[in-house]
């Protein structure tokens, strides 16, 4: 990995953890307040359900495109199928800590919350953008 996309990555993991680390009261709280307190969810809670709920879904489909990519490489020759698995690794690293952000920003304070929510964004935009130039590489589905 490029020593620039490897600060970009160690910085987005290093920005999904901290905001973590200062939401474990808040969590034993919402523990503590019991069952009725699903149905009080304030708007701001809904819109990041549902956007966590958007974000979890893309990813399964990029993780689904991954793979599909993979059995198209092979279909392409050995030549092509090696380029991929050279690629694989890092492209399920991205994938991961792609899941990862997300799951960070659902447990993120809403002052962490925006900020959170453009990283993961971005993420998965990233991880879309790269599978789709392979995608272009080794062909349309069939």
């Amino acid at each position: 990995m490029r020593m620039r996309e490897f600060g970009l990555v160690a910085g987005v993991v290093f920005a999904l953890w901290l905001p973590g680390c200062e939401n474990q009261d808040s969590m034993k709280n919402e523990e503590a307040a019991g069952p009725g307190v699903e149905a009080g969810k304030s708007d701001a809670a809904k819109e990041k359900q549902t956007f966590a709920d958007q974000m979890q879904a893309q990813v399964d489909k990029l993780s689904a495109e991954l793979k599909e990519l993979g059995e198209r490489a092979k279909a392409k020759g050995e030549e092509m199928q090696a380029e991929f698995e050279k690629a694989r690794p890092a492209l399920e690293q991205k994938l991961e800590e792609a899941r990862k952000g997300l799951e960070n920003a659902q447990k993120a304070s809403a002052a962490a919350w925006e900020n959170l929510k453009t990283d993961v964004k971005n993420a998965v935009d990233k991880l879309q953008s790269e599978l789709d130039k392979l995608s272009e590489k080794y062909g349309k589905k069939e």
